[in-house]
């Protein structure tokens, strides 16, 4: 039985050893390929993984402009320059009342220690 198997192989491995006789006989001319579009690819190529490769500059500029000539703009800051130079109104008229206050009592102070003496 290991007989015909190896005879087997033996028939199979020189029919492919006549296949590759063959092929080896056959004449191949070779063929000229325009190599210039690959070389313009592969520079290209290596353009862009330089440019990958340098760091990208990011700038941010913020920038904030009022325009007065808009009439929302000019009638907020018209109110709001009447609302600070009321509260300054208001803080000033405290500030007179407390130290009229404080006189107030500096006087009854004295009056009450006066009369506590006599």
């Amino acid at each position: 039985m290991e007989s015909i198997q190896y005879e087997g192989l033996l028939g199979i491995m020189s029919e492919i050893n006549r296949k590759l006789d063959k092929k080896a006989d056959i004449k191949v001319e070779p063929v000229k390929v325009d190599i210039t579009a690959v070389n313009r690819l592969t520079e290209r190529l290596e353009q862009i993984t330089e440019e990958i490769r340098k760091p990208a500059k990011v700038e941010h500029q913020h920038r904030h402009t009022i325009d007065i000539g808009s009439s929302k703009v000019f009638l907020s800051l018209v109110i709001m320059v009447l609302v600070i130079i009321g509260l300054s109104y208001v803080v000033g008229e405290q500030r007179r009342s407390i130290s009229q206050y404080k006189d107030n009592d500096l006087k009854i102070q004295i009056c009450q220690n006066t009369e506590t003496n006599q």
